[in-house]
């Protein structure tokens, strides 16, 4: 039966993303978690707002925080002359993920870089003193694209941590 009794209490996780994104989605994040609405947050390592979303987040011990692997709005972390299948010319991610996932599909994004730049993002968060709780992605690009996922999944494993947000959503 779908409504069972279950021995364990349901738990419910309230996640924000784009956690760091700028000042505004900070505070919206940091409001919710002190009133205690949200439960856990993921974290752009790339983003203007990292640094201030960091310090929040140390104030909040209770808020649980993830990575939010970004491969496609602003800047990347590494060098992009080392990634050059996954930025424009001017150096900026694609900012598109329709384009990013039929790149991937073509081939044309090289999957080293991939594994390079995310590997950035994370080092970023660990870095900063915080222990990343979970990751996920932006637009859910590692549920997408299967050989994303392979690579994200190795790189939390190497990280030390092994949860990973997988959206079930219904439309």
């Amino acid at each position: 039966h779908m409504f069972a009794k279950s021995a364990r209490p349901l738990r419910i996780i309230i996640n924000a993303d784009d956690f760091g994104q700028s000042s505004s989605v900070n505070e919206a994040v940091l409001d919710a978690a002190e009133r205690g609405v949200l439960t856990s947050a993921t974290i752009m390592a790339n983003m203007p707002g990292f640094d201030e979303a960091v310090a929040g987040a140390k104030r909040l011990p209770k808020l649980g925080v993830g990575v939010h692997l970004n491969l496609l709005r602003g800047r990347p972390l590494s060098n992009p002359a080392s990634i050059p299948s996954l930025v424009r010319p001017d150096g900026s991610f694609f900012d598109d993920g329709g384009e990013f996932i039929k790149r991937f599909a073509r081939g044309l994004i090289a999957e080293q870089e991939v594994e390079r730049e995310l590997a950035a993002q994370i080092r970023r968060v660990v870095g900063s003193g915080l222990t990343p709780t979970h990751a996920d992605s932006e637009k859910h690009l590692h549920v997408l694209l299967p050989g994303l996922g392979t690579i994200v999944c190795r790189l939390i494993h190497r990280f030390g941590f092994s949860r990973l947000r997988v959206p079930h959503e219904s439309l």
